[in-house]
């Protein structure tokens, strides 16, 4: 192995069937990354949903946590159904996007549901808070961030303007999507997403 040149892509591929859910959340933090050298999680044919929940298949299921914590930069999250449950608890989030900039973050293909109980508030499905983000998140279904009159979000993001996020589906969430205005970036994102809940931007 040489020790001359660009750090490898890092590439965890989950296969196979499933029997019972991978209950450990993930952190990926204190990687070498570039754009050439991304982080790839996704599941195969073998693995991966067909659009709806199935048990058969994988599933990250984690209460009262983080389902996967991004810290670095250049990740891609594609293909995986995650459970997030929380109860009596606050700030809890299904994908959590907490690098530093500039960023390349790529969230695409997921399931994204809650199971939000009790007093929990301020519960997400996927969360970027850094106005330096650059993120793409498409063609993810995102459903129950909802819990009474209590703040949930199926999606909170403040990032850059070339940001794009397209295709996704919400359902049965307090607040479907939700962009922080002051962030003037932000303003020219590309939001082309169907839902049926609040929109706030």
């Amino acid at each position: 192995v040489s020790g001359v040149g660009d750090s490898p892509i890092a590439i965890a591929k989950i296969d196979g069937a499933w029997t019972s859910a991978d209950t450990t959340s993930v952190t990926i933090n204190g990687w070498t990354t570039s754009a050439a050298n991304y982080i790839r999680i996704y599941t195969t044919t073998a693995a991966r949903h067909s659009g709806k929940w199935d048990s058969t298949k994988y599933r990250l299921e984690v209460s009262n946590a983080l389902g996967i914590n991004i810290q670095d930069e250049y990740v891609r999250i594609e293909g995986l159904q995650i459970q997030l449950t929380a109860s009596d608890t606050d700030s809890r989030k299904g994908i959590n996007i907490n690098s530093g900039v500039p960023t390349d973050i790529r969230i695409s293909h997921n399931i994204i549901k809650g199971v939000i109980t009790g007093t929990s508030d301020n519960t997400y499905g996927i969360f970027a808070y850094n106005g330096g983000y650059t993120v793409k998140i498409w063609n993810n279904i995102i459903y129950d961030f909802i819990n009474g009159a209590n703040t949930t979000y199926a999606l909170y993001l403040r990032v850059k303007s070339d940001s794009a996020v397209y295709n996704n589906t919400v359902y049965n969430s307090n607040i479907g999507y939700f962009t922080n205005t002051t962030n003037t970036d932000r303003k020219s994102t590309r939001l082309n997403s169907s839902h049926t809940d609040i929109t706030r931007m």
